[in-house]
């Protein structure tokens, strides 16, 4: 009996030092990355960064490093206003920065010299890439999941679906799949 329970305990040590990550592979939070330069491209460090919750008004707060780069980690989805300052220069702001769920978002800024009750204001789209890590990743809004062609709105049955499909009318889902592309059949 002692035996036995050593055993059990044995592969439950070692189910959990080889999945220890399991539990771990999604987030709820995303982040702000960028980085601060002046006019001159030469790096700014030590200027504080500002991240504001639009929804919210909850306020993160960061320094820039030694090579003038910054990172706001935990934030939740939504919309941000990212200011940037340092004294000598004008301080710039970025708003409308989107932050999506276990995505990471660039902000970066170039900063002019002058007074700090100066402001510059930074516009800029969302990139086409993702830069900062590896991670493959998209979110689908609720317009889009109720746009879906759905077997009974179960959302589930999307997932259990060929990437190349073509549905019709008697739930027949037919799909030829090729190096280069779909065909329809």
């Amino acid at each position: 009996m002692e035996e036995n329970m050593k055993s059990k305990r044995a592969y439950v040590l070692l189910a959990l030092l080889l999945f220890p990550t399991a539990g771990w592979a999604q987030s709820t939070y995303g982040l702000i990355v960028g980085v601060a330069t002046d006019e001159s491209k030469a790096t700014v460090p030590a200027a504080t960064v500002v991240v504001k919750n639009e929804a919210t008004n909850i306020e993160r707060t960061v320094t820039t490093g030694d090579h003038g780069d910054f990172r706001v980690t935990n934030l939740l989805p939504g919309t941000y206003i990212v200011t940037i300052e340092k004294p000598g220069f004008k301080k710039g702001s970025s708003t409308g920065v989107i932050v999506r769920l276990n995505e990471s978002t660039r902000v970066d800024f170039t900063l002019q010299v002058g007074e700090v009750t100066q402001t510059v204001e930074v516009t800029s789209a969302a990139p086409l890439l993702e830069t900062a890590s590896s991670t493959l990743g998209r979110v689908i809004t609720n317009e889009k999941i109720v746009e879906l062609p759905l077997n009974g709105r179960d959302f589930r049955f999307r997932c259990k679906t060929p990437p190349c499909a073509e549905f019709r009318e008697m739930g027949e889902i037919l799909c030829r799949t090729f190096a280069l592309g779909c065909i329809f059949s």
